[in-house]
């Protein structure tokens, strides 16, 4: 029996001030949080000599500013800036799942960086009586960001490696119609890039330049149209999908998630404290995938193609909940 023992802790301390001047608004809020891991090695089933446990530790400040302007009750503008960091995880320390001879001295080395990303934010925001709007520019620049690979530890899980330099920028769109005091339009867009400005592909020793990180469609988009003809009862149609993306960081068109896009329907009745919603997901029975990646079917070694998970067809669901 394996006893291959990790523990993991942390603690943060948070803060925020906000200050206005009339119609202008300035804040800022921090975040400092030290996290430690202790992977304690079960050196039988390795077979290697008692050499201790392996300690990580990690400190992470991350800081935030922003400024807000009102120039009437409706419209708003702001802008934000933050610097944001985060830890591998267990998994990507180890290169897979279990701690062993091969990994090692992988796991006491701190090859595997932290992520960091410097993220800029601006837009507007329009609030009526009818409409609710928000536009939002978006630049996140990422220093060893933690990505997928393209290769499959095991369980579906793509292995994941710091890429030094990437970024994604795109705009977000989101927005809130009444055509009339029971029928409600919801929707939301986003377009998005994602670079990875130079990467050495691990399985070809090929270096990579301008290619795009794995499964990071550049469209995403969602709308949901909903109906309260009395106090009580909703209706709600919505749908929801992405562009197509790539599985393996090569970019190679062998190997992409296809686009898709789906739709549910969802009626709710609250009766005092009871509320009872009804569901159905997938309307039209579509086939479609949220994740893939390339696979080696045969265990040879080598990749023999896509591989996709297959999300559920048309499915039913009935809740039930009551507050007390």
């Amino acid at each position: 029996m394996i006893r291959n023992e990790t523990v993991k802790d942390e603690i943060s301390a948070f803060a925020k001030a906000k200050v206005s001047f009339g119609d202008l608004s300035l804040f800022g809020d921090i975040q400092v949080r030290s996290t430690n891991m202790t992977l304690a090695p079960d050196y039988g089933f390795i077979g290697v000599a008692q050499q201790g446990d392996i300690a990580k530790h990690w400190t992470f400040i991350n800081p935030k500013i922003g400024v807000n302007y009102h120039w009437d009750l409706k419209w708003e503008a702001y802008a934000s800036f933050g610097r944001t960091g985060r830890e591998p995880t267990r998994v990507d320390i180890l290169g897979g799942f279990q701690l062993n001879a091969s990994n090692l001295d992988l796991a006491r080395s701190d090859a595997f960086e932290p992520e960091f990303v410097n993220d800029l934010e601006t837009g507007f925001r329009y609030t009526g009586q009818m409409l609710a709007l928000n536009i939002n520019y978006f630049y996140m620049d990422f220093e060893n960001e933690i990505a997928p690979y393209g290769e499959v530890i095991a369980f579906g899980v793509q292995k994941r490696t710091n890429i030094k330099d990437s970024y994604r920028t795109g705009v977000e769109l989101d927005g809130t119609y009444h055509l009339t005091e029971q029928l409600k339009l919801t929707s939301s867009i986003t377009y998005m890039t994602s670079q990875i400005k130079q990467l050495e592909d691990e399985t070809s020793g090929e270096t990579l330049t301008d290619v795009s990180a794995i499964l990071t469609p550049e469209w995403t988009y969602s709308a949901s149209l909903a109906y309260k003809p009395v106090d009580g009862l909703g209706f709600t149609f919505s749908g929801r999908g992405i562009s197509e993306s790539y599985m393996d960081i090569s970019n190679d068109e062998a190997y992409v998630l296809p686009a898709y896009f789906v739709t549910a329907f969802r009626v709710n009745y609250t009766y005092k404290v009871a509320t009872l919603s009804l569901e159905a997901n997938n309307l039209f029975d579509d086939a479609y995938y949220t994740n893939g990646s390339p696979v080696d079917v045969d265990f040879d070694g080598a990749i023999d193609g896509p591989g996709y998970y297959i999300n559920a067809g048309r499915n039913y669901f009935a809740t039930l909940k009551v507050k007390f």
